[in-house]
């Protein structure tokens, strides 16, 4: 169930069946199927917004699951009832929120686990809040901001996240990860690393909880920095499983930032399988690292067939003007042709 699932849920069994949205709020929106709705979600269960009963007029911009949103107009379809911002709201119909917020799914929590914090250089640093940000966005697009855990959360960090006088619930902690296990016991842990010896399966993604590591390396490299969480937080003696995410076995072009993993998990939970996952979350950079990998490994011996690299560029989806790069970039690194 997505947060949106919920709402809709929620609307249904208090027999609503239309939402207006007014033109004025309009401009804050995307009109994108279940996108819609989940944003909606968001912002009633933050409080930026109220639903309130009241007759509104225009046409529909979003249905799911039978209920619809309308765009406010000076005719057109009725509505039931109406989005108003929370700060100027007389009336809300607070059952709605009430029964969005028992009815909305509370797993899979992620969990950043910031023990290493202090090694990271002041540009990391940078980066990790530009990092959080997205990843917070990734979160809202199909979960609630509690679904997002930072454990410990360092103090700068809670003063930058101040700063930016952003609205949230996300669960900033002070203590570790490991003194929260201990307390709530999570039936199922995984701590996704991509130097793990076991890849991620399917069977994997009903996990309770995916810890990833705090770690920005973009200054300095540091291959096994989410191993040494794991020993320092000594997660072995809670049963906690490392996975890596590979694409066809190998992690050569897989994304590492942390907004891109969490996107890879939900998609494959919700929507599609592991390796579908990962291919719609790469860049062209690393999509083109993998063609390059792949076609290096089959044209060892000989010359590759460019159809043979066509067919592998085309499982990564690269199509378009992306192909057309792409070939001619590969030539430069590997024996190709026409076969």
């Amino acid at each position: 169930m997505l947060l949106a699932d919920a709402l809709v849920a929620s609307l249904t069994l208090l027999g609503f069946r239309s939402i207006c949205l007014p033109r004025k709020l309009a401009k804050k929106y995307t009109f994108s199927g279940t996108g819609l709705f989940q944003r909606i979600a968001v912002d009633l269960l933050l409080g930026r917004i109220v639903l309130r009963e009241g007759v509104c007029r225009g046409y529909p911009v979003s249905q799911y699951k039978g209920v619809n949103i309308v765009l406010e107009r000076s005719s057109g379809v009725e509505t039931e009832l109406i989005i108003e911002p929370a700060s100027t709201a007389k009336k809300a119909h607070d059952k709605i929120v009430k029964l969005t917020d028992e009815l909305r799914p509370r797993k899979p929590v992620f969990v950043i686990d910031m023990v290493l914090w202090d090694i990271l250089s002041d540009t990391e640093k940078n980066e990790f809040y530009k990092q959080f940000l997205v990843l917070l966005s990734t979160i809202r697009s199909y979960l609630f901001d509690d679904c997002l855990v930072i454990a410990p959360t360092p103090p700068e960090v809670k003063n930058k996240i101040g700063e930016w006088g952003l609205r949230h619930k996300v669960v900033l902690l002070d203590v570790t990860a490991a003194e929260l296990f201990s307390k709530i016991k999570p039936k199922k842990v995984v701590m996704l690393d991509p130097y793990a010896p076991t890849e991620l399966k399917r069977t994997d993604l009903d996990s309770d909880v995916f810890i990833l590591g705090g770690i920005i390396d973009k200054e300095f490299p540091r291959p096994y920095a989410t191993y040494t969480m794991y020993l320092i937080e000594e997660f072995d003696k809670m049963n906690v499983e490392r996975r890596s995410l590979r694409l066809w076995g190998s992690v050569i072009g897989v994304p590492d930032r942390l907004n891109k993993v969490v996107e890879i998990v939900l998609n494959a939970r919700w929507e599609k399988d592991i390796n579908r996952s990962i291919v719609d979350s790469m860049s062209f950079s690393d999509k083109f690292s993998r063609l390059v990998y792949e076609t290096q490994k089959l044209s060892r011996s000989k010359p590759l067939c460019l159809e043979v690299v066509k067919d592998i560029a085309e499982k990564l989806s690269l199509r378009g003007k992306e192909l057309e790069k792409a070939l001619n970039r590969i030539k430069r690194a590997v024996a190709v042709v026409e076969c």
